[in-house]
């Protein structure tokens, strides 16, 4: 490469031209001081014309003698220092003029001896300003206000040897300066810079380990260390050289490997497309291979017959375009879900094929953020088997409705002959004396009811899943409801030794609305249910307000009993689940109570819910909503005054009851606690008998 411009050359230009620079800014400053100067020794002189000439005028002012004061102007314009005078009165008037002068407009004239003003090119005139006074009788009178002007041309040829002077001496420096620097430069950077530069452009990587320079420099300057940099480069050239030889040799072999590799893997990759391909084709589906924009680049399928289009109608155009306009905006709603990160998004269409209307169902994802992938898979089928299932989940719940239906309906049917066999053993049991019959009615009455609460669990479930069962909400005192289910159940609580608690807070209502008989039928359920799994210990019932507006009460039912495995406390409120069979031998239950509470619980706008420890015990919780009583005081009141009816010691009684041994039996208990009683078995016979005598009760 040949070189254009050494360094040297550059740097010796740079120098030369700001030396050029700062010699012209010297020079020019020295010629500025000296012009200045002598402009100073200029004025000086004016004055000292001022001096000589102002007593001559003015005298010749004073005597009104303008022939002396023109002859005194035109013998200062002689003077070489003065190109002009001019003299005006205090008034502005013109006393006189000579020589070249500023007129009132500021152009620079020249009087003729006519006096007459001639415009003339000089500009730049120096003035000199002086007034003229006289004294006399010791008071002194100003008579006129002068003006000289000089020319700068004066001044500047004062000047103007001097500055040749300097300038020729300013050049004469310059060129000994430029030899000088260039002999330097050369000797000290120019030789060694074209060696250090003919060493790196004929560098041989061939024989790199031979080539040094020396630029027989003993300083230890920046050219010494270029010498060692470059000395040292070129031993590093040829290290890395061997080790780039050792290291290409490792290349060719690694290369060769992966070569191999890659011929391996290859053959491996068209066994696996082959597979692949055989796969594809042994299922039915559609496969189609997408840009992101929509458009089928490619497809396989062995279903022909169910393209929607044939191929060559279809390929290279987007897939929301060729499909109709509704199923077409599903796939383009589908394909923007899928660029937005979701990884799989299906949707199911029918579409009319050669083969017929058919039903199917559309996956899509992404493959490496380039490609959007479609399975197409034919649902007719499956969509056939599930409308038939539909149709047959429907029926089924039909059936299982009208068996609900009916059994709801069939409640009283089914309650009222074993109601009346119970009653007819409690009259029985009131009236026989041997105690081995009364032990053995005892048994029947406890199985009796048994067989009751069992009739009642499925007849109140019935109901619930037929949504037939009734809620009345009526107003309630709360402790009487609780010391009442207290009082059922002290017997078998006392039987089995058990310690019975019941706590209301102090800010739980007395009285309340709501469903009475729902209530009770939880608190029972659970009571019951505690009672049963406890063989030592307490039970604990505990009432608390969860919430004042609207009112909502916390029930809690304690007890010290088996408890429940963690494991199978998520189905404990399911139906017909009980703890396992070990324990339905022991513990008899339809496993309703529960999923019966629970869904009375929830029809009351609240919720259930349980903790348990194994041989611990267990906590039943749940929450009901009530509306409050705003002058439960007045109710109580009245309560307490006796004004709701009640029945006297000895009352007239009429009643109606269809069935004949619940009317022998209520007439029994009736009659034994001493009141006078008439059964009838219709309402109409109710009226028929209302009408012949007066009745203090009729129900």
């Amino acid at each position: 490469m040949q070189l254009k411009e050494s360094i040297t050359q550059k740097l010796l230009k740079t120098t030369f031209y700001i030396y050029i620079i700062i010699t012209v800014t010297v020079t020019f400053i020295h010629f500025y001081g000296e012009y200045s100067y002598t402009k100073e020794k200029v004025i000086k002189e004016l004055e000292i014309i001022q001096a000589t000439f102002t007593p001559s005028l003015s005298k010749a002012i004073w005597d009104l003698s303008s022939n002396q004061v023109n002859a005194i102007l035109k013998g200062m314009v002689e003077l070489p220092q003065v190109v002009g005078i001019k003299l005006e009165d205090t008034n502005g008037k013109k006393l006189g003029m000579a020589g070249i002068i500023i007129d009132k407009h500021g152009k620079t004239v020249l009087v003729d001896k006519s006096k007459n003003l001639i415009s003339t090119k000089n500009q730049g005139l120096l003035e000199h300003q002086f007034i003229i006074s006289h004294v006399a009788a010791g008071k002194k009178s100003i008579l006129a206000n002068a003006i000289i002007y000089s020319s700068p041309d004066f001044i500047f040829q004062r000047v103007k040897v001097g500055f040749l002077f300097v300038v020729i001496n300013a050049i004469i420096k310059t060129i000994a300066f430029w030899l000088l620097f260039l002999w330097v430069g050369r000797i000290i950077l120019t030789r060694p810079l074209k060696k250090l530069t003919n060493a790196v452009t004929n560098l041989n990587l061939e024989k790199i380990e031979y080539q040094k320079i020396d630029l027989k420099n003993s300083s230890q300057n920046e050219l010494k260390m270029l010498e060692i940099s470059f000395n040292k480069m070129v031993q590093n050239i040829y290290k890395s050289r061997s080790s780039l030889d050792q290291t290409n040799r490792n290349l060719e072999k690694i290369v060769d490997e992966r070569t191999k590799k890659l011929k391996t893997v290859n053959e491996e990759l068209v066994q696996k497309n082959i597979e692949l391909k055989a796969i594809f084709q042994a299922f039915p589906d559609l496969y189609f291979w997408l840009g992101l924009d929509g458009t089928i680049i490619g497809f396989q399928t062995t279903q022909f017959s169910d393209l929607y289009i044939p191929p060559e109608e279809f390929i290279h155009k987007k897939m929301q375009d060729i499909l109709p306009p509704e199923i077409g905006k599903k796939m383009e709603l589908a394909f923007n879900r899928v660029k937005e990160g979701e990884s799989l998004v299906q949707i199911d269409y029918s579409l009319p094929v050669p083969s017929g209307e058919k039903y199917f169902e559309a996956r899509i994802l992404l493959l490496l953020e380039k490609q959007l992938f479609v399975v197409v898979r034919d649902m007719t089928v499956r969509q056939k088997i599930q409308k038939e299932l539909l149709l047959a989940k429907e029926k089924a719940e039909s059936s299982n409705i009208a068996k609900s239906e009916f059994l709801a309906n069939m409640s009283h049917e089914i309650r009222t002959p074993i109601s009346g066999i119970i009653g007819m053993i409690e009259m029985i049991i009131s009236i026989e004396e041997k105690k081995e019959t009364l032990d053995s009615l005892k048994l029947i009455k406890d199985r009796s009811w048994s067989l009751l609460r069992l009739i009642n669990d499925i007849l109140d479930f019935s109901k619930i899943e037929s949504g037939k069962l009734d809620f009345v909400e009526k107003t309630m005192n709360l402790r009487d409801l609780m010391n009442s289910l207290h009082e059922e159940q002290k017997r078998i609580i006392n039987e089995k030794r058990l310690d019975f608690r019941l706590i209301i807070e102090e800010n739980v209502p007395e009285f309340i609305i709501g469903d009475p008989d729902r209530l009770s039928q939880v608190l029972k359920n659970l009571l019951t249910n505690a009672i049963k799994f406890t063989e030592k210990g307490y039970i604990s019932i505990k009432v608390k307000v969860q919430k004042e507006k609207p009112l909502s009460l916390l029930f809690s039912v304690k007890d010290t009993g088996m408890g429940i495995p963690e494991k199978r406390i998520s189905e404990l409120f399911k139906k017909f689940v009980q703890l396992d069979s070990s324990y339905s031998k022991k513990y008899q239950g339809t496993g309703l109570g529960l999923a019966i509470s629970k869904r009375l619980v929830e029809i009351m706008g609240g919720k259930i819910w349980v903790e348990s420890s194994e041989n611990i015990g267990s906590t039943f919780y749940f929450t009901v909503e009530f509306k409050t009583v705003e002058k439960h005081n007045q109710l109580k009141k009245m309560i307490d005054d006796d004004k709701f009816l009640k029945i006297k010691n000895t009352s007239r009684i009429l009643f109606a009851e269809d069935d004949d041994l619940n009317r022998k039996s209520t007439k029994h208990f009736l009659e034994k606690a001493g009141h006078k009683v008439k059964a009838v078995s219709n309402g109409k016979e109710v009226i028929n008998e209302f009408t012949k005598e007066k009745y203090d009760l009729i129900t």
